[in-house]
């Protein structure tokens, strides 16, 4: 019988731990594809109660802005049009700079004239990941 050698237990080691170290490389690289979600993502705003408030002599309508994707988003900037009770529009931009995922925030938005929250349309424009 022949005798093995500490030489090739050594390579035997090696060559097991290098095989070892490929494959969980490949298994993350394939799980990491598979998992890999779009880059687009769903966010939607809606008004939170039923009437604006008077407040300084303008109209504030509290907005919650929802993420509903699993990405964090970054600097989303928001179109809000909103159809004024005397017939006319008026639009604002806000800006949110965070929105993590599956998450709602709570903006305050100012209005020149009464308006009704089922008359508001919330219109994303674009945002940025980290």
């Amino acid at each position: 019988m022949k005798k093995i050698e500490p030489c090739q237990i050594g390579e035997f080691i090696s060559l097991t731990i290098s095989i070892i170290l490929l494959a969980c490389v490949g298994a993350y690289l394939v799980w990491n594809i598979a998992d890999s979600s779009s880059p687009y993502v769903v966010i939607t705003g809606s008004a939170t109660q039923e009437r604006a408030t008077m407040a300084g002599g303008r109209y504030v309508m509290p907005l919650n802005v929802k993420n509903s994707s699993g990405k964090t988003v970054n600097y989303i900037k928001l179109h809000i049009q909103a159809r004024l009770d005397s017939g006319l529009t008026e639009v604002q931009e806000a800006e949110v700079e965070y929105l993590s995922s599956r998450s709602t925030q709570r903006i305050y938005v100012y209005f020149d004239a009464p308006v009704s929250g089922n008359n508001i349309e919330v219109t994303p424009v674009y945002y940025k990941f980290n």
